[in-house]
């Protein structure tokens, strides 16, 4: 739901979650050395047991980091397909409502579903726009030959694929509508 109300991106989630796992790693290789040094035979006791309750601790935070990146991934996957989210609500409010107002929100919430889809598939036609800009920025001759058939391209854009690509690709100002 974050990303269909525009506060964050599926990009930027995603490097959460990468960032997020490679924080795990950090953290199971610490959990790791604690532990060895809980076991090394010539340490005093205390140093010995300050390790082992490190070690827990860390384990502990091990858990909350899990639990953390499961919900992201639970968000991440909800974006890419939302309609088990619907499924949820709609499971959870339909029967509580009168019969009256059941159908309307219903309806509602199908336009809802139907928009974020839209939005979500607009966003991805973008993406790929902007891979070729940048493709063609970085390669000259994938520029070259993208140049020589982008009348091929064009001929067989939608109306709506063109208007995208040129949302995503021209500079300055253009009237966007959010799907």
């Amino acid at each position: 739901m974050l990303m269909i109300t525009g506060c964050v991106d599926q990009a930027q989630l995603v490097a959460l979650r990468d960032q997020a796992q490679g924080v795990r790693t950090e953290l199971e290789a610490e959990v790791t050395r604690l532990d060895q040094n809980a076991l090394k035979p010539g340490l005093k006791d205390e140093l010995r047991l300050a390790s082992a309750d490190a070690a827990t601790q860390l384990r502990a935070k091990l858990t909350d980091l899990d639990a953390g990146v499961t919900g992201l991934d639970q968000i991440i996957a909800a974006e890419q397909n939302p309609e088990p989210l619907w499924g949820t609500v709609t499971d959870a409010v339909v029967p509580v409502l009168p019969e009256p107002l059941r159908s309307p929100m219903l309806l509602l919430g199908a336009l809802g579903l139907a928009i974020a889809r839209a939005a979500q598939l607009k966003r991805a036609a973008g993406s790929i726009a902007k891979g070729i800009v940048k493709a063609s920025e970085k390669d000259d001759e994938f520029r070259s030959v993208f140049t020589r058939n982008a009348d091929t391209f064009r001929a067989v854009q939608t109306p709506a694929a063109k208007r995208i690509v040129d949302e995503k690709v021209k500079p300055g100002f253009m009237m966007r509508l959010p799907i």
